[in-house]
């Protein structure tokens, strides 16, 4: 019986020593293991997976050697072109003046003779346009009696006729391509068609080039002239009694 007693103790202890490592292998909760991986691919930041005691996410790039870094192209700048607008006897390049940021009587820009009363030239500002051709609005920002936004020209009808009809320098309200309009300007009294995107210019030379666009559209072969103060866009091809041929340079 004792011999019995013995043969059990020592199958027992056999036994055990078979079994111990698989209790003492970790257990795994299949749930739990599903839990971390939902939550450690819910984690997009490497330091929000470090505080969870994660390691970091795989680069997303790896450095290509033969890949050529291409610039952004520039975005166009946003800022106005702005400046005074000097008058210029066309047949000899004499500086006349500048145009002047009040109202006359009448409700044009006159000449400025005196180019260095700078506190009396009208200063203007634009969007500069891709193309020296494309017409565009200019606007008024100096201080002054004018009461509409726009430099433009007024006359009488929307159409300018070819033969020495002329229309006057002065401030409008903002139209549209299509030609005059009549919605208010400085002369409205007495012209009340105006014009407002008239101007175009060259950034090389400074040049401001002014139009008429006759109803259509259509455009008119005009020029600037000056008779004493009087600015004026005249449809002519050569100068009328008393006028002088001028042109405009923003400075």
């Amino acid at each position: 019986m004792t011999a019995l007693l013995r043969l059990n103790a020592v199958f027992f202890l056999v036994l055990s020593l078979i079994l111990s490592p698989i209790s003492a292998r970790p257990q795994f909760n299949k749930v739990d293991v599903v839990q971390k991986r939902e939550a450690s691919e819910g984690l997009i930041t490497n330091a929000a997976r470090m505080a969870a005691g994660l390691g970091p996410l795989m680069p997303r790039h790896f450095y290509d050697p033969t890949r050529v870094n291409v610039a952004r192209a520039a975005n166009p700048s946003a800022i106005p072109t702005c400046g005074r607008i000097k008058v210029t006897q066309y047949s000899n390049d004499y500086v006349l003046g500048f145009v002047n940021k009040n109202y006359n009587p009448k409700g044009r820009f006159n000449l400025k003779p005196n180019v260095h009363s700078i506190g009396d030239h009208l200063k203007v500002c634009f969007s500069r346009p891709a193309s020296t051709s494309s017409l565009f609005n200019m606007f008024i920002t100096s201080t002054g009696n004018p009461k509409h936004p726009n430099v433009g020209y007024a006359h009488g009808s929307p159409t300018l006729a070819n033969s020495n009809d002329f229309v006057t320098l002065t401030g409008t309200n903002p139209t549209t391509s299509a030609g005059a309009a009549e919605v208010g300007n400085g002369m409205s009294d007495s012209n009340s068609f105006s014009e407002s995107p008239v101007w175009s210019y060259d950034a090389s030379t400074g040049a401001l080039t002014s139009t008429w666009i006759n109803p259509g559209p259509s455009n008119v072969a005009v020029k600037n002239y000056v008779n004493l103060d009087t600015l004026a866009l005249v449809a002519s091809t050569s100068a009328p009694s008393g006028y002088v041929e001028v042109y405009f340079t923003l400075v």
